[in-house]
C-alpha cells in the first residue's frame, strides 16, 4: 500500500497498517479510511514488497454496529446459543429479567435454569431448532436469581452456516397472570349471570301464579258487575286493576323471556303458520292499545299464506314492535306491511312518531335500555321488547334492522325464512348454540313440531 493510499487511512488505524506493511508474516486488518469507509485488508509479504488486497466492508460493519446497539439497548432478552443448550452471548437486559449478570450464566447449560415441568418441552424445541425449524411463541419458565419463576416467550431462528441459534425472549409473567385472573373473573361473571337468570325465571313463575288469579278474578268481577248493573265507577275501578295486572304480567313475561335467552333455554315450536291468521290476531290485540293514543293501525299483506316458524315467537316479535310504535306515536299511524322476498318474508313496522337519533339507535336493542331516560319517564316501558324481538328473530333464522330520524318516525324491518330456520344454514349456526330444532314429519305439521333445548355449558 503506497504512501498516497496510506495517507487516506484514519490516523487511529495508520500505525497498524504501517506495522503490517513492515511485517514478515501475513496479516489481516479492518481499516477505517478518513472518508468513513471501512476496508478488510489482507497483507501478504513478498520478496522486497508486500501484496495487499482490500474489500469494502462498510455496510457489513455498520450492520454489525446497529445489531450491537439493538443488542445492548433491548428491553427483551436477546441471546446467541448453541444447539447443545449453552448461552454464548446475552444482552444486558438479562439482569432485569432474570437477575443474573451475563457472565454468570454464559456457557452454562441453560436447561438447568428451566422449570422442571418445562424441561422436556424445552429440549424438544431445542431439537427442532437444531433441525433448522424456526421457533415462534414457545413459552417456558426460567428460575430468577431470587428463586421466583419467570415465564419467557421465545422467538428463535437457527443459522445453518454457524450452527448457532439467535433468539429473543419476552417476559410474559405478568401478562399470563393477568390472563388467568381475567379467566377466573369471566367464569365468575358467567356463573353469576346464570344464577341471576335462574333466579329471575323462578321468581317470574312464582309471581305469575297469583297474578293470573288476580287477572282472572278481576275479569269475573267485571262480567258479574256488568250483568248486575253495578255502578260505572266500580266497574272502572276493577278494570283499572285488570289493566294494571295485564301490564305487570307483560313485564314479568318479558323478564322471563330475557332470563331464558341469557340462560340458553329458549324453546322453539315449529309449525306451518298461516301468516294471515297471525296478522289478524296481532291487529286485534294492538288496535285498542294504539287507539288509546289516538293512533290508526293499518295492516297490509300480499296474500302470503304459510311459513314454517314458531307462531308464538312470531306474534311476540310483531306485538313488541307494534306496541313500541304505538307508545311513541300520538294521533298518528302505525303500519304493518308484509310481503314475500324470495325464500323469506319481510315484515315492516313503521310509525310517524317521535323517531330516534343515531345514538338512540345504537342503544335501542340492548336489554333494559331506552332511547333516553327522559323518554322512558315520559312514555313508560321497560326496554325489553326490542331486545326480545331481535333475539327471537335471530333464533328463527332471521334479522331485524331499524331506520329512524328524529321527529320523522321509525321503521323496523324484519326478515324471516319461509321454510325453516334459515337460508340453508343449520340450526346450531343460526341460533348461536341455543337450540337444535327437531321438525315434525310433514303430515304432522297441522299439529305442533317440537324443539329440544340444547344450550351448551361453558
Amino acid at each position: 500500500m503506497g504512501e498516497p493510499i496510506l495517507a487516506r487511512v484514519d490516523v487511529v488505524h495508520r500505525a497498524g497498517v504501517e506495522a503490517a506493511l513492515g511485517a514478515d508474516a501475513p496479516s489481516e486488518l479492518a481499516v477505517r479510511l478518513s472518508d468513513g469507509r471501512t476496508l478488510a485488508v489482507a497483507f501478504a509479504p513478498a520478496q522486497g514488497w508486500t501484496e495487499v488486497a482490500a474489500v469494502d466492508i462498510t455496510e457489513t460493519v455498520q450492520r454489525g454496529r446497529d445489531g450491537d446497539r439493538i443488542f445492548e439497548l433491548s428491553n427483551d432478552l436477546v441471546c446467541t446459543a448453541t444447539t447443545d443448550g449453552r448461552f454464548l452471548r446475552l444482552s444486558p437486559s438479562v439482569r432485569d429479567i432474570l437477575g443474573y449478570a451475563p457472565e454468570d450464566i454464559l456457557r452454562r447449560e441453560f436447561i438447568n435454569l428451566v422449570h422442571p415441568d418445562d424441561q422436556a418441552a424445552t429440549l424438544r424445541e431445542l431439537g427442532t431448532l437444531a433441525d433448522g425449524v424456526v421457533t415462534v411463541g414457545f413459552t417456558n419458565r426460567y428460575r430468577h436469581a431470587n428463586g421466583d419463576w419467570r415465564s419467557l416467550q421465545w422467538a428463535a431462528t437457527p443459522d445453518a452456516e454457524t450452527g448457532l441459534i439467535y433468539a429473543i425472549a419476552r417476559d410474559v409473567t405478568e401478562e399470563l397472570s393477568l390472563r388467568a385472573a381475567l379467566a377466573v373473573a369471566r367464569d365468575a361473571a358467567e356463573s353469576a349471570s346464570r344464577a341471576k337468570s335462574a333466579f329471575l325465571a323462578h321468581m317470574s313463575h312464582e309471581l305469575r301464579t297469583p297474578l293470573n288469579a288476580i287477572i282472572g278474578y278481576s275479569e269475573m268481577i267485571v262480567d258479574e258487575a256488568e250483568d248486575d248493573g253495578a255502578a260505572t265507577g266500580v266497574i272502572d275501578d276493577v278494570r283499572t286493576i285488570l289493566e294494571a295486572g295485564h301490564q305487570l304480567l307483560m313485564l314479568i313475561n318479558g323478564i322471563l323471556d330475557v332470563s331464558k335467552i341469557e340462560a340458553g333455554r329458549v324453546e322453539l315450536f315449529l309449525e306451518q303458520v298461516s301468516l294471515v291468521d297471525v296478522l289478524n290476531t296481532v291487529e286485534a290485540t294492538i288496535r285498542p292499545i294504539a287507539e288509546r293514543r289516538g293512533n290508526t293501525v293499518r295492516v297490509t299483506h300480499d296474500g302470503t299464506p304459510w311459513l314454517l316458524t314458531d307462531r308464538l315467537k312470531l306474534q311476540q316479535i310483531l306485538l313488541n314492535l307494534l306496541a313500541n310504535a304505538a307508545r311513541f306515536t300520538d294521533h298518528g299511524t302505525v303500519c304493518l306491511d308484509v310481503r314475500v322476498d324470495g325464500d323469506g318474508v319481510v315484515l315492516v313496522v313503521s310509525d310517524d312518531g317521535i323517531g330516534m337519533t343515531d345514538d338512540d339507535i345504537g342503544r335501542v336493542f340492548a336489554p333494559f335500555e331506552q332511547a333516553s331516560a327522559s323518554i322512558g319517564a315520559r312514555f313508560g316501558g321497560t326496554g325489553l321488547g326490542l331486545f326480545i324481538a331481535r333475539r327471537f328473530a335471530t333464533l328463527l333464522g332471521g334479522s331485524i334492522r331499524v331506520e329512524s330520524a328524529l321527529g320523522r318516525g321509525t321503521t323496523f324491518t324484519v326478515w324471516l325464512p319461509r321454510g325453516g330456520l334459515s337460508r340453508g344454514a343449520d340450526a346450531q349456526a343460526v341460533t348461536g348454540g341455543y337450540l337444535v330444532v327437531v321438525e315434525a314429519p310433514r303430515e304432522a305439521t297441522e299439529g305442533r313440531a317440537t324443539a329440544a333445548s340444547t344450550a351448551p355449558r361453558a
